[in-house]
């Protein structure tokens, strides 16, 4: 059986990791945070498609030294049948108004309700 989190955050900045599990622990919502997008992609074939995933657009560098952007993660997500996928980034939310499969763009907030 899949796990369904109430939503999983995917960002390589520690601080931003620990305020969303701050407050999914005050909240009582069922978190997964991830620091790396390898992890993450070990995991998915353990989570529930119906989980929301929350991906920084910058997410550090891979072992070979690349950039990983969080657009390009969305999309290999996505194809993997997730469809509540959103950017949790900085950046301007318009920058990302042509990504069709990305439900929406937030700032680095932890939402508040589900």
């Amino acid at each position: 059986m899949k796990i369904k989190y109430d939503y999983i955050l995917i960002d390589d900045d520690e601080l931003v990791r620990m305020t969303w599990e701050f407050n999914a622990q005050i909240r009582k919502h069922n978190f997964k945070a991830y620091s790396n997008v390898k992890d993450l992609e070990l995991d998915l074939v353990n989570i529930d498609v119906e989980t929301v995933l929350y991906i920084d657009s910058n997410l550090g560098k891979d072992e070979a030294g690349q950039e990983v952007k969080g657009e390009i993660l969305a999309q290999k997500i996505f194809k993997q049948g997730f469809l509540k996928i959103y950017l949790a980034t900085g950046y301007n939310p318009e920058a990302f108004n042509h990504i069709q499969f990305i439900k929406g763009v937030i700032n680095k907030e932890p939402p508040k309700e589900l």
